[in-house]
């Protein structure tokens, strides 16, 4: 007779590990990849000299677990064990197996386009290996994460302000909601900058400033927005951009528009459904073991959503692509 409560425990384990190994498992799979073939010494070495022990809370027990469970999972391969120089001790070397380049590739495209605000290390992960991505495609990220701090920077305000007009909080604990969107707004800035020091580079914007005349430092939001035309750039990333050259202060960002950062339709495509996104977002082993749950009656819908938080959950047949949608 199965033990339903056992094996919700193992489930349950087996969805936060997979969940709070993320960062963990890119890192592994990442340094595997430029090094390979790497024995887990030299892997452990390397990445403690990345300092990953004080940014994401990896200790080398990790990094030898995560070796194990990515060997056993099919994403690396091991190679027999080899005598070391001078006859010393064997070591096990590893590869990434196809399956396992494509792990890591989700797992990058998932740190740099999905923002977690309360944890920064899967963005600081994918900034570890973000060169193995195209151009457009970090410049692309950097853009669909901006727009989402600026969504949960949003859904902070009216949290806020609802706490504040019901009173259901201690008026002290407003400023956790204050805390939160001042760090976002940092990382929103950040996203920003970083976008702009890549599309508009120092000369090629200096120069264009001497040829059209622009007088610096710059305080008119129309000559923003020249700018940010002539580069094809938001006009709150080409500020921050002459912010940081010293052709502009603060008051020009602060005196754009709210909707500034939008751009001009156009460029074609569909982009992705709520299905693909939440599905990138959680991964194929997260969905695969709720799915497994619901099916074997171990955990209910309404659990699910909550720890998901999606709204509705459409179970698919076990041999196909689990898929969450929202309302």
């Amino acid at each position: 007779m199965i033990n339903f409560g056992n094996v919700a425990r193992d489930l349950g384990a087996q969805v936060n590990r997979l969940l709070l190994m993320s960062t963990t498992r890119l890192m592994v799979l990442g340094v595997v990849r430029i090094f390979q073939p790497a024995h887990g010494y030299f892997i452990r070495r390397e990445l403690q000299s990345w300092a990953v022990e004080q940014w994401a809370n990896i200790n080398p027990g990790s990094i030898y677990n995560a070796l194990r469970t990515l060997t056993r999972e099919g994403y690396l391969s091991e190679s027999p064990a080899e005598k070391g120089r001078g006859g010393g001790q064997s070591r096990t070397t590893y590869r990434l197996t196809a399956d396992g380049g494509k792990e890591f590739l989700g797992l990058l495209r998932r740190a740099l386009w999905q923002p977690d605000q309360y944890d920064s290390s899967t963005l600081l992960g994918g900034l570890s290996f973000m060169h193995y991505l195209t151009r457009d495609e970090v410049l692309a990220a950097m853009e669909a994460r901006a727009g989402s701090l600026r969504g949960s920077q949003a859904e902070l305000a009216h949290g806020r302000r609802s706490a504040e007009d019901e009173r259901t909080v201690p008026a002290r604990t407003v400023e956790h909601w204050m805390v939160t969107h001042e760090r976002l707004d940092g990382e929103l800035r950040w996203c920003e900058q970083f976008a702009a020091n890549v599309i508009i580079p120092r000369p090629r914007l200096e120069a264009y400033l001497a040829s059209e005349g622009v007088e610096v430092p710059v305080t008119d939001t129309k000559a923003v927005g020249q700018i940010a035309r002539r580069f094809r750039a938001s006009m709150r990333a080409t500020a921050l951009r002459l912010i940081s050259l010293e052709a502009a202060t603060w008051g020009l960002y602060k005196s754009l528009p709210p909707l500034a950062e939008r751009k001009p339709p156009g460029g074609g495509g569909v982009g992705r459904t709520r299905v693909q996104i939440k599905y990138d977002q959680y991964g194929p082993h997260t969905t695969e073991v709720f799915t497994t749950a619901l099916q074997k009656d171990v955990v209910n819908r309404a659990d699910v959503l909550d720890y998901l938080n999606v709204h509705t959950l459409r179970e698919a047949d076990a041999r196909d692509q689990p898929t969450f949608e929202q309302d």
